[in-house]
């Protein structure tokens, strides 16, 4: 007697008669296109998907047969994940009953019965599949390390560029999750559209993303309050010879630049010879800036 035998394509099965075998090639295989058979020996080589007949002769002359299947080996797709993302890798066929997908070094990426795969930490690996024939598959899996993005102030109206770490991707590289309050272009410039905050999300060459927050501060207002010290009764008019003291209103301002040479600081006297505009310039904590105007008109 001899047990009929299942393999899979370049896997190697043992066929063994009962008895004592015959002393030149006991065994023979019908269909060598699909399975191989040492005459001798009995071990078996799978060439290709399909059926065959293997014959055992025994010391006597006397015969059996065996029948041979050798399956198709399944196939499953290389992979990349990022850290700590899922993918799921899905192998031909109809997967083993017993662990299915094992992944060949767990400190890079886990896989689950499933297929479903997350990325520990990064580098390359493997990933290996068994079908219900217990025929193999190996993919190759990469798991990459997450980008970087580093989060940032603005001012409404100002723009900056974000810092970041990675290849950004080939689109949508950079996405604002509030255009009304901050816009972001392909390459990373942050621009202030009104006070509040938004997170940007970059997205790497390996499809790995980062968020950060960009905060845009709605910035300073200053107003320019000029009191005379002449007779008139309007502030921004003054007798020719007499000074206007000018006043930044407003704030807190941690900076207060004048025009005309005036410096820094407020409040600043005046003694313009003729109608003369000034401008303050203040920023806030935040870096954000603001202006006013006043005019002196000198009255002769």
């Amino acid at each position: 007697t001899m047990a009929d035998q299942s393999v899979c394509v370049g896997v190697n099965g043992q066929f063994t008669g009962s008895g004592t075998p015959a002393a030149l090639n006991p065994y023979y295989s019908t269909n060598m296109g699909v399975i191989l058979v040492e005459t001798n020996s009995g071990l078996a080589l799978g060439i290709s998907p399909g059926t065959a007949t293997i014959t055992y002769t025994d010391n006597h002359g006397c015969t059996t047969t065996a029948n041979a299947t050798v399956n198709a080996n399944p196939t499953i797709a290389d992979g990349e994940v990022c850290i700590g993302n899922t993918i799921t890798m899905s192998g031909t066929g109809t997967p083993a009953s017993s662990n299915p997908y094992i992944s060949m070094n767990t400190g890079l990426a886990t896989v689950t019965n499933s297929g479903v795969v997350t990325g520990i930490s990064s580098g390359n690996t493997t990933i290996k599949y068994t079908d219900n024939h217990g025929c193999m598959a190996i993919a190759a899996l990469a798991v990459h390390s997450l980008p970087v993005v580093l989060g940032l102030e603005v001012c409404i109206g100002e723009s900056k560029s974000m810092g970041y770490v990675g290849v950004p991707a080939a689109s949508n590289a950079f996405v604002s999750s509030n255009p009304s309050v901050a816009t972001v272009t392909i390459t990373g410039l942050v621009t202030g559209i009104s006070a509040g905050s938004a997170n940007i999300t970059f997205t790497d060459n390996h499809g790995c993303t980062a968020t950060a927050v960009v905060t845009v501060n709605s910035g300073p207002t200053v107003n320019i309050a000029g009191t005379d010290a002449s007779c008139t009764s309007d502030d921004n008019k003054i007798v020719i010879g007499q000074s206007a003291t000018l006043t930044a209103v407003g704030g807190p301002f941690t900076t207060i630049f004048w025009n005309n040479n005036l410096g820094s600081g407020s409040p600043k006297t005046v003694t313009p010879l003729g109608t003369t505009t000034y401008t303050v310039t203040v920023g806030d904590s935040h870096g954000c800036t603001a202006t006013a105007n006043i005019q002196i008109s000198v009255i002769p």
